[in-house]
């Protein structure tokens, strides 16, 4: 999610986060929740209807948080 592989020299986690963004703005009045996935899942945000809490913690998003992928490899 590092590499710098995306149109514009972009991470990959930069244009994610850019897309859920842009899908939890349009979100009115549904409730959404936020899972990073690494080595493990880890619930970044629950079900709730706070979408600039979950805008919020998808861009505070780092890679790494729920685990590197090596032991994939």
């Amino acid at each position: 999610m590092a590499t710098e592989d995306m149109a514009g020299g972009a991470t990959r986690l930069r244009v994610v986060q850019s897309v859920a963004g842009r899908f939890i703005d349009g979100r009115h009045g549904d409730r959404v929740g936020l899972i990073l996935f690494g080595t493990e899942p880890y619930l970044q945000a629950p079900l709730t209807a706070d979408l600039a809490t979950v805008h919020r913690f998808l861009n505070e998003a780092l890679v790494g948080v729920a685990g590197t992928q090596d032991r994939y490899r």
